[in-house]
């Protein structure tokens, strides 16, 4: 079964899947919400590269306000 949450809900939801009840071994798989996995992917790139100039071009390209960037970096 898959399952689709997001952030918070996964988060829990995975803890339980670890503790492998064994009534739930193999039985479900959480998958995360996909504009969940988004700002976690441009949060990560930006732990990387932050100090490159990557809020520069996020903010100056006008794809994304300047405190939203912030916000994701």
């Amino acid at each position: 079964m898959l399952v689709t949450a997001d952030k918070a809900i996964y988060s829990k939801a995975q803890e339980i899947l670890w503790s492998k009840s064994p009534t739930l071994d193999g039985k479900a798989t959480m998958l995360i919400e996909g504009m969940h996995l988004t700002i976690n992917f441009i949060t990560c790139i930006g732990r990387l590269y932050a100090d490159g100039g990557l809020l520069a071009i996020l903010s100056g390209s006008s794809v994304y306000a300047e405190s939203t960037a912030w916000q994701m970096l």
